[in-house]
């Protein structure tokens, strides 16, 4: 018989059948026999005979993926036409169980997948990402099952498929996928914002992911009170609405897929508030400044003062106060000066605006002052040390003490260490005080008293009403003395022969006793205090027993 023509041997996309087809032969043929082999190993699987009016055939129960080989040749009684062939492969199937695993290498996936039954000549991995222009192509034998994909891209969701090759046909396995593990951002810091309530947080971006997850807390609290979002790709928040003086703690999260990453942790404060009604007033007992302020809102971990002395170009001088404190004693200052105090409220390295008050302190007082007589009636001399500091001007007031409610003020400048006080009335009692005046604040020295010398009494007469009697008037001078001594004594005797002490309102005086038809030496003293002014001495007579009056 003729040869079959057009023998061909297809899977028709079956994993375990092939299906036989030829062209039947026309003449002289009584039916078809045919073998089939498995091509590699050359071992017989079937063998079939068919009548002359078949023109395919299927083998079913082969081996997926397997190359097959299959003889025929048409019969005609005992006779065979040449044998013809043809070949081809089972179709092969996917591999199951593919999984691609994160190895928590950052650039590194693990790709694992589970042989199916048949045969496959090698498998082919194609591993890509749709957000990174990166595209992996491995090819591995037949008897691989794993394999590690290293040198990718951080944060980044990867697709694998495993393909089965097996001679010209390929299966494929579904897609799996999963993410890189993102890289820990780099260069977190924490700064201040642009107000109190507000921190600033910025970091530097590295490789890929899907979000960030800027976490907030209180630095001595474990919980945390801001938890913010932001899109991969921004590199720095703005924190708002937060406490004054704080310290915060900032960590960030990195996510790709279900994997996180955690950066370092960042310190950061927000800017403290100022103290508030801040005021500076003079200690009175002490050259001191009171410094007293209100509690603004927020935490601060201490409050910073310098002091310096008002038109100064020498250092201030710092001191530190608690942070729950509201006062402070600025003490060994120089009296009668002003200073120039500021405060600061201090979180970690960053102050707040500084509030600024003037102060000064109260001015030390004149000592050791003095008030003297110059041996004038109507002239004093106020004198005194300059005391230590500094002072505006003094002022210098007289009072008189005999004449009340009667006063001299006198403004001196800073330097000035005397004054004379004149034109004063006679036989006066004066008391005088130095005050240094620093602004509204005044120091006084202590009173000093001291008297004018008086007036000598006027128009002293003398007369004798009786034989053993002398009287004495005169007239006061000015506004007269605080009191009156006089003294009588027989003239050329050193003896007194009397000696009598009278008040201010005194004009006149009577001796008694005296020896008749004597003469006798009068004069009258007027005293202030201490001083006193004598009358020219005068001489009389008593009378002679039975004279007439004189």
């Amino acid at each position: 018989p003729l040869p079959l023509e057009q023998l061909t041997l297809s899977n028709q996309g079956h994993s375990t059948s092939l299906q036989a087809s030829w062209r039947a032969v026309t003449t002289g043929s009584t039916g078809y026999t045919g073998t089939l082999w498995e091509t590699k190993s050359q071992q017989q699987v079937r063998n079939i005979t068919v009548g002359k009016n078949w023109t395919n055939v299927t083998f079913e129960d082969l081996v997926p993926g397997r190359q097959y080989t299959l003889e025929m040749a048409a019969m005609a009684g005992p006779y065979r036409s040449p044998v013809e062939s043809a070949t081809d492969w089972t179709y092969p199937l996917a591999p199951a169980g593919v999984t691609l695993t994160n190895t928590r290498h950052p650039l590194g996936l693990s790709a694992f997948w589970e042989k199916a039954a048949g045969d496959v000549d090698h498998f082919q991995l194609e591993l890509y990402s749709k957000s990174h222009p990166a595209h992996r192509n491995i090819s591995v034998g037949p008897d691989t099952h794993n394999f590690t994909f290293l040198g990718l891209s951080p944060g980044i969701q990867y697709f694998l498929k495993v393909t089965v090759l097996a001679g010209p046909y390929r299966s494929s396995s579904h897609f799996a996928t999963e993410w890189t593990y993102p890289l820990s951002l780099a260069n977190v810091s924490v700064q201040p914002g642009q107000t109190p309530q507000e921190l600033r947080v910025s970091w530097a971006e590295s490789g890929g992911g899907r979000d960030h997850l800027v976490q907030l807390s209180v630095a001595e609290s474990l919980s945390i009170t801001r938890n913010v979002s932001v899109p991969h790709g921004v590199t720095q928040l703005e924190l708002q609405g937060l406490e004054p003086g704080c310290r915060y703690r900032v960590e960030i999260i990195s996510q790709a897929g279900p994997h996180r990453s955690s950066s370092h942790t960042a310190i950061g404060y927000t800017v403290p508030l100022p103290p508030a009604s801040l005021l500076a007033s003079p200690v009175s007992t002490a050259w001191a400044l009171a410094v007293q302020w209100e509690t603004p809102p927020g935490q601060r971990d201490r409050y910073l003062l310098s002091v310096q002395e008002e038109g100064s170009s020498s250092p201030a001088r710092s001191l530190e106060a608690g942070k729950d404190s509201t006062n402070v004693t600025l003490a060994q200052l120089a009296p009668g000066t002003c200073y120039l105090v500021g405060i600061w409220a201090v979180a970690g390295p960053y102050r707040s605006l500084p509030k600024n008050v003037t102060g000064c302190t109260v001015p030390a007082a004149p000592t050791n002052l003095s008030l003297t007589n110059p041996g004038s009636s109507s002239e004093l001399h106020s004198s005194w040390n300059k005391p230590p500091g500094r002072r505006d001007h003094y002022r210098a007031v007289l009072h008189s003490l005999s004449s009340p409610g009667r006063q001299r003020v006198q403004a001196l400048g800073a330097g000035a260490q005397s004054i004379t006080w004149t034109h004063l009335e006679a036989g006066s009692r004066f008391a005088v005080q130095v005050i240094a005046v620093k602004g509204s604040l005044e120091t006084s020295s202590t009173n000093i008293t001291q008297w004018t010398y008086p007036l000598a009494p006027a128009n002293l007469s003398l007369g004798s009403p009786s034989a053993s009697t002398l009287q004495a008037s005169w007239a006061a001078t000015g506004r007269g003395a605080e009191g009156y001594v006089v003294d009588v004594s027989a003239t050329g005797s050193s003896s007194p022969a009397g000696h009598t002490m009278l008040g201010g309102v005194a004009r006149s005086h009577t001796f008694r006793n005296l020896s008749p038809g004597t003469y006798y030496s009068v004069t009258v003293r007027a005293t202030a205090g201490p001083f006193q002014n004598s009358t020219p001495t005068l001489t009389h007579c008593t009378r002679e027993y039975h004279a007439g009056l004189a």
